[in-house]
């Protein structure tokens, strides 16, 4: 076995040995401390991983904390759910309810969807603290927050269709903000499949994926309904990338990626594979999407899922490399070193795409913006050794100049070639990507059975 594999398993045995050591509180924590801090939030039931993984010693289900409080719903101020109303149990959390059951549904949905939120308004706010000054830094923390905003609305088993997708306000929800899921039997898509209905809200990455076209919407909404279609696919890519952040946000599934990857985040596993029960009911290999792509843009094509697999494998590429050079020098496990560099990259795309200048932003903009200020010195201050350790701008260069991607600072020239706004293309093609759009049109399928009107007047504004 390899060194880094040896490595990693004499750090969990030290670890695995401090966590048998009574421990009653934070050193710097009163017990009274501790109990208020108990009753801020609730926990919630969620699904942890995708089925599609489900065999592989991976824990379906879960729990996971919010550290606000949410009442009926589940609903706070920011995020609630429309389509069912559950009310928390005696103790004041979401749990007790059983797995694949509409109540647990929508627990685990809205669990997720305030998850990812929290893990974004504390990246902004980290960034607002140390990079305040800057006028759009301090705009995109008020956007986030969400003072005076409308809550976004969360529909589980919302439509009988292929396909979950957020819809902005304007996109034929009014002032709200939505996030739908459908559902559907594997059946009618791929005879092959077991005769099963699939509910697109209990993968967890497909629920992060919705909402993290969410949060961009608020940072950048001109890059909602965008012609140019790398745009489209960055926002694609968005929602990818979020799911793989929030992944490695949690403690517990940051430690199973290096248990199931021994350290080499290229070998294929939960982290790197999107919506893979839903891909696999679809008769595709490997989810949806795969974020460990080699592809050009000129490979992908114009429709801009399959064009976001070119972002999403030039920043997993950055991440998977990053990682090895900056656990020689972390005094930390290898699961809490893989967090580390994970907060660093997302808070450094965040960053960029706050200060990007381009309103219908190509690849490059993006890149070439996270390039610049990953070599800022007073940045690497902030952020300590993960920013001074790592050859962050090298990285970035090499992973988008291997996928044919020139960095670049300002607009492109404009991208007639394709009017591929969201909201215009279909909904099975809006979820599927083009393979799969071919794949359904080949075996003459139904897209959608009997959507109701009010599904039917919502345009899908960014889908799966």
């Amino acid at each position: 076995m390899s060194k880094f594999y040896h490595q990693y398993k004499k750090i969990s045995y030290i670890v695995a040995a401090i966590s048998l050591v009574p421990v009653t509180g934070y050193a710097s924590m009163s017990q009274d401390e501790e109990d208020n801090e108990v009753v801020k939030g609730v926990k919630m039931s969620i699904y942890k991983t995708d089925k599609g993984f489900a065999g592989q010693g991976l824990d379906q289900v879960g729990e996971i904390f919010i550290d606000e409080q949410v009442g009926v719903g589940p609903a706070h101020a920011r995020i609630r759910l429309k389509s069912d109303t559950v009310a928390p149990n005696a103790d004041g959390h979401f749990l007790g309810a059983v797995p694949g059951t509409r109540e647990f549904d929508g627990i685990a949905a809205c669990g997720i969807a305030m998850s990812v939120e929290k893990m974004y308004m504390e990246d902004v706010d980290y960034l607002n603290k140390h990079f305040g000054s800057d006028p759009k830094v301090a705009q995109a923390l008020q956007n986030i927050n969400g003072s005076g905003r409308a809550p976004l609305d969360i529909y589980i088993r919302a439509m009988e269709e292929a396909n979950a997708f957020y819809a902005p306000s304007g996109y034929g929800a009014g002032e709200k903000r939505e996030l739908r899921f459908g559902h559907f039997n594997a059946r009618d898509y791929n005879p092959a499949y077991a005769d099963k209905v699939i509910y697109t809200e209990q993968a967890p990455n497909v629920v992060a994926h919705e909402f993290g076209h969410s949060a961009l919407d608020l940072l950048r909404p001109s890059y909602m309904g965008a012609s140019e279609p790398q745009t489209g696919g960055f926002h694609e890519s968005f929602g990818d990338l979020t799911a793989i952040f929030h992944t490695l946000y949690q403690n517990d599934l940051a430690d199973k990626v290096i248990l199931k990857t021994s350290g080499n985040l290229h070998r294929e596993s939960f982290l790197s594979v999107m919506a893979a029960e839903f891909g696999l009911a679809l008769g595709m290999k490997g989810g949806l999407r795969h974020a460990d792509r080699n592809i050009t843009p000129a490979e992908a094509g114009d429709e801009v899922h399959d064009l976001s697999e070119v972002f999403t494998g030039a920043i997993y590429d950055v991440l998977a490399s990053a990682f090895h050079p900056y656990i020689k020098e972390a005094d930390s496990s290898v699961a809490d070193a893989l967090k580390t560099v994970s907060t660093y990259l997302r808070r450094l795309m965040l960053h960029a795409i706050i200060v990007n200048g381009v309103s219908e932003p190509q690849y490059g903009n993006i890149a070439f913006d996270m390039a610049r200020l990953a070599q800022d010195p007073d940045r690497q201050k902030v952020f300590g050794d993960v920013a001074s350790v790592v050859k962050w701008k090298d990285l970035i260069e090499h992973f988008f100049a291997k996928r044919s991607i020139a960095l670049v600072d300002g607009p492109h020239a404009a991208n007639a070639a394709l009017n591929m706004s969201f909201g215009h293309a279909s909904r099975i093609c809006k979820t599927m990507g083009g393979k799969a759009c071919v794949v359904a049109s080949m075996k003459a399928l139904a897209i959608s059975k009997a959507p109701s009107q009010d599904n039917a007047a919502a345009p899908i504004a960014a889908a799966m």
